[in-house]
């Protein structure tokens, strides 16, 4: 069974909208397909009201940035089965992307800075179809040539790169990120563990199993394994710490855009559907 809990479409940084997504999924046989858009909830109303009468189960979700006491790095926390509506989920979403339109300007100023370039704003926006972020901001350095492909564009901006912009405080702490998340009815998922060492977070497994630990005490309830590119040792101890914390298991391809992130492939995860005790 083709199951998909963690896909993102252009209301925060991907490329489709809801209903393009679902139809994409539709044509992969998707049974199981989770909307988890970045810390927003906009597009939620569009994919149920599209997925109705179809042959997919369209379940409601969104993917939270949070702070972690246990390390500097910030990590990302999905939540599944959630009501949109939810009056704690709406005013965390409309802080968090208000200040995703300074931090967008600030990155901005970094890059233009780095290149000696002047990328607009409403350059970016143009991009999407909803929220501009960093992908988009990647988007135009390549449109510039400033960078031979989208990953190095990217890269730039992450943690380590010349144009690397972080301010902390407004980061969710992981706790009230969990607590909302079971507020608006959900389960809180943490999010492609093994994919931190990517970015130089979480790097040994002492380190993700102390992430592990902290978010369990915040009542974290499951964690993703099945990710693409996963190696066999990581995904053995995923399910290590999914077992040895009581913690349901999820996966999904973290979906964006197959052009400039091609692994991240929809509906690649085919599945039985009790390997995912996420699912109700």
């Amino acid at each position: 069974m083709i199951i998909d809990l963690h896909t993102h479409t252009y209301h925060s940084d991907g490329s489709l909208s809801p209903k393009e997504l679902i139809n994409l999924g539709l044509e992969r046989k998707v049974k199981f397909l989770a909307l988890t858009d970045h810390d927003i909830v906009s597009g939620i109303p569009e994919a149920l009201e599209y997925s109705k009468g179809k042959p997919l189960i369209l379940i409601p979700g969104i993917e939270i940035s949070a702070k972690v006491k246990c390390s500097k790095d910030e990590v990302h926390l999905v939540g599944l089965y959630i009501d949109h509506q939810s009056p704690g989920l709406v005013d965390l979403t409309h802080k968090v992307n208000e200040f995703k339109k300074v931090k967008l300007v600030k990155k901005l100023e970094a890059v233009n800075k780095h290149f000696n370039a002047n990328i607009t704003y409403e350059e970016v926006q143009k991009k999407t179809k909803g929220y501009p972020g960093t992908p988009h901001i990647g988007m135009a350095i390549l449109d510039r040539r400033l960078k031979p492909n989208i990953k190095d564009s990217i890269r730039v901006m992450s943690k380590g790169g010349p144009c690397y912009v972080k301010i902390d405080e407004l980061e969710t702490p992981a706790n009230e990120a969990i607590n909302i998340i079971h507020e608006a009815g959900g389960i809180a998922i943490l999010a492609h563990l093994a994919a931190y060492k990517n970015l130089n977070k979480f790097v040994s497994f002492k380190e993700q199993e102390d992430l592990v630990k902290e978010l369990k005490s915040y009542g974290l309830d499951g964690i993703e394994v099945y990710i693409p590119d996963i190696s066999k040792e990581d995904k053995e101890f995923a399910l290590r710490m999914a077992n040895k914390y009581s913690l349901k298991i999820s996966g999904g391809s973290d979906f964006h855009d197959e052009k400039f992130i091609p692994q991240n492939r929809l509906g690649y995860l085919d599945v039985q559907k009790k390997s995912l005790t996420v699912l109700r």
